[in-house]
This record gives C-alpha cells, sequence and structure tokens, in this order.
C-alpha cells in the first residue's frame, strides 16, 4: 500500500485540504468539525481502515502499518482542534479513542442544549447573515444539530420558518411562492416542495433584489442635476431671510418669542384669540407632538414613490433624517386611529408638492431585539394614502430620547430598555422586521 506524507495538510485528494475542516473551539463547531474530519479521512482513503482495524495488533508491520495510519488521523484531528482538545487526547494513540472522548466533551447534547437550538432555529433571520447562501447553510446546520440530538424537524416546517426568517424585503416572494407551491405533501402521496428547491428560488430573488437595486442607484445618477448651484444659474431661487430661534432651532419666530422658553406667550396668544372670537375646534395631541400645526417634511424621498407593492420603500420602513414626522401610505398599519380634517395639516415634499394627511394614530411593528422578535409601538404616526412610503422620522425619535447612529450598512436606534436596528442599501435604511 502506498505510504502518505507526514503531514496531512499535504492531501488534496478530491480538492478536500484539511484546511477546510471546521476549527474545533466549542460545541457550536463539534458538528461541522467531526462531518469535515470525516471527509477529510474518506478523500484521502482513510476512515474505511481506521473504522475495520480499531485494536492495536501486536508486532510486526501490521502494528507498524496500524500505528502509522491512527497518528495520521490524530494529526489531522490535533492540526484543527483547539488547545484544550489538543490536551485531551494528547497521549493518545487510537484515533477512535481520541474522537470518543472530544465527543463527549464538545458534542451538544441534553435539554440545555436543545433548548438553546430551539430558540435560535426559531429566531434565526437572514437579517443576521451577509446573503441569503450564509443564512441556508445556518437553517441547514441548526437542522442537523437537532437531528444529532434524537429531535427531527419535519421539512416542511424547516421550509416555513426558512421563508418567514425572509424578512419584510421579502414580503413579496413570500406571498407569491406560497400561493403558487405546496409545502405539504398531498393526500395522494404526492411529494412536496423540498427545502433546496426554496432555497434556489430564494437565492434567485435576491439576484434581482440586487439587480432593481443597481437599476435605482444607475437611475438616480443620470436624474438632471438639482443642485443649489444648478437652480441658481437657471435664476429660479431666491435668498429669503426668516427669523430664527437660536434656543429650539425653529423659524419664523426669535429667542425672545419662543413659546418653548417662554411657555406663558403661548398662553397669552391662545387668550387673545379666544377674546377674539377666533377659537376653533381644538385638536388632540400626542405628546410627542408640540405642534399646533405640523407640517411634514418628506425632503430626502420626495413624494417619487410609487405604490408598486415591490417597491422597497412601500413595503418597508425606511429611517429618515430629514422627514419631521413619522409616515405611512398604508391604514392596515395603525392599530389605533383618528382622522384628520382635510385642511388640518399639509405634508410638504421636494418641489413643492404636498397632500394631506387623513389620520394619525399608532402602529404596530415587530423588531429583531436581542435576537428575539419583539412587538414595538409607533406613536404619532400620520396617514397619508397618497406618499406611497412609510418613514420614521429621526427627529420624532430625537424627541423621545433615543440615540440614533448610522454607518453605511446600519442603523442602531437606542433606548432605555431596547435596540433595534435597520440595514442600509443604497444610501437608505430599512428597519429590520419580523414577522409574525
Amino acid at each position: 500500500m502506498a505510504s502518505h506524507p507526514n503531514n496531512p495538510e499535504t492531501e488534496i485528494k478530491g480538492g478536500y485540504t484539511l484546511s477546510m475542516v471546521l476549527f474545533l473551539d466549542g460545541a457550536d463547531d463539534w458538528l461541522d468539525f467531526s462531518d469535515g474530519i470525516e471527509t477529510f479521512l474518506i478523500m484521502n482513503n482513510q476512515l474505511e481502515w481506521l473504522e475495520s482495524h480499531p485494536n492495536r495488533p501486536s508486532g510486526g508491520s501490521a502494528e507498524k502499518e496500524w500505528k502509522r495510519r491512527h497518528k495520521y488521523a490524530i494529526y489531522a484531528i490535533r492540526a484543527r482542534s483547539n488547545y484544550n482538545a489538543k490536551q485531551m487526547i494528547g497521549d493518545l494513540d487510537s484515533y477512535q479513542d481520541a474522537y470518543e472522548i472530544l465527543e463527549r466533551n464538545y458534542k451538544p447534547q441534553g435539554d440545555g442544549t436543545f433548548r438553546d437550538l430551539s430558540d435560535r432555529f426559531f429566531m434565526i433571520t437572514l437579517a443576521d447573515y451577509k446573503n441569503v447562501e450564509d443564512y441556508t447553510k445556518a437553517i441547514k446546520k441548526l437542522s442537523n444539530q437537532l437531528a444529532k440530538l434524537g429531535v427531527t424537524i419535519p421539512e416542511p416546517l424547516v421550509i416555513l420558518r426558512y421563508l418567514q426568517g425572509l424578512g419584510s424585503a421579502y414580503s413579496v416572494f413570500y406571498t407569491s411562492f406560497t400561493t403558487n407551491n405546496q409545502i405539504l405533501p398531498d393526500k395522494d402521496d404526492e411529494p412536496g416542495i423540498t427545502f433546496d428547491f426554496v432555497a434556489l428560488k430564494t437565492k434567485g430573488y435576491e439576484k434581482t433584489l440586487a439587480q432593481e437595486d443597481a437599476s435605482t442607484a444607475l437611475a438616480a445618477k443620470t436624474l438632471p442635476a438639482t443642485t443649489d448651484a444648478a437652480l441658481a444659474a437657471a435664476g429660479e431661487t431666491r435668498n429669503i431671510e426668516v427669523p430664527w430661534c437660536t434656543y429650539c432651532s425653529k423659524a419664523w419666530h426669535t429667542k425672545e418669542k419662543c413659546w418653548v422658553l417662554h411657555p406663558n406667550l403661548k398662553k397669552d396668544a391662545r387668550a387673545g384669540k379666544d377674546r377674539r372670537g377666533h377659537v376653533g375646534k381644538k385638536r388632540k395631541q400626542n405628546d410627542d407632538d408640540d405642534s399646533d400645526d405640523p407640517v411634514g417634511l418628506i425632503a430626502h424621498f420626495g413624494m417619487t414613490a410609487s405604490n408598486d407593492s415591490g417597491n422597497l420603500l412601500h413595503t418597508q420602513w425606511a429611517i429618515d433624517t430629514a422627514c419631521s414626522r413619522h409616515i405611512t401610505h398604508s391604514r392596515e398599519h395603525f392599530i389605533s386611529y383618528q382622522e384628520i380634517p382635510e385642511s388640518a395639516c399639509h405634508i410638504k415634499g421636494l418641489g413643492g408638492a404636498s397632500c394631506s394627511p387623513t389620520g394619525r394614530g399608532t402602529v404596530k411593528l415587530r423588531c429583531k431585539v436581542k435576537g428575539k422578535s419583539r412587538a414595538i409601538h409607533l406613536t404619532n404616526v400620520y396617514h397619508v394614502p397618497d406618499c406611497g412610503v412609510n418613514l420614521i422620522s429621526v427627529a420624532q425619535l430625537f424627541k423621545l430620547g433615543a440615540d440614533v447612529r448610522f454607518t453605511p450598512e446600519q442603523c442602531k436606534i437606542k433606548t432605555k430598555d431596547k435596540t433595534i436596528t435597520a440595514t442600509g442599501r443604497n444610501g437608505c435604511w430599512f428597519l429590520d422586521t419580523t414577522l409574525e
């Protein structure tokens, strides 16, 4: 029989090197580590011989061959294990003994492990991973780890959990896929769809989203210039000076006449209106709305979002630094709702476009908080059917005492008791929501 080199790392038969085996550093690594070691030994024509020769022979060439092969396998295990694991098998010369000791110490087992794996399986989402490929591998890994504990999850349930974890960006795909495909096998023993089939379709939709994002970015680059310099050159601008309050940072009044700094001025002004008989029906204000006639500003997104269900701005909640009010186009988002008279306030956007909200209330969203799906309530949200977008106002979050921080990849919103995140895409940040 041909001899093997002393260093297993040089073995590349079948294209599987030792470096491809996951490094064993804890219980979470055991499944991939054990599978990787077995695959490596199989590809190098070692595992079958090792399993059929567990006992050491006495003397002669047979003992020499046994020692060489077992030493080879133990070297492979040690090369991909942490310090503690190496210490456990340091004096062993049998592959089976070394493997069994590591299995006893690192293989996940018991109720605690079962609860942890179950929680992770039912809370896993695409937002936790870089792409659909990594998310798919994670779902498979959790299913295999549970199977190692003797808990086999039916494939239809794995598929459903996989689809639910995709998030709001895939809501159109989720609806279309579940409508046109049967997850459960029918009564005539016709097989249902497989997990691999679902994963393949999801990866295809991921490419579609990427193409849409690229097209949107290209279209934005080709829009006519509307910078201040361009407008000024066309004679379309005028410099207008208005009063500015240095205390509350709002226009049309000075610090001396600021109602926030001098509440008595507000009372005097209202009292004057009462005396003149101009008091109208008062509209109830929420705690986080400090204006009598709120004017929303959609400066970042304008009024350009279409009502296409596939549009990200239409289906997801975007974090907007220029919007002065929370805004949604959908009446279905509200759990409490109060109609607003048509002339009560106006929402203004770019280019002078404006529309009137039809109502205001509280919206319930489900977001990922510390790895678990939690309900959050967004108050004082304006219902603007014609805007076609869902916007969360950073200004309103600041009023509630939230800490909002942005990076190109993510936005973190921290309150006193929770932290929620939003994922950055093409200069926009979309709230990381979960399904029920």
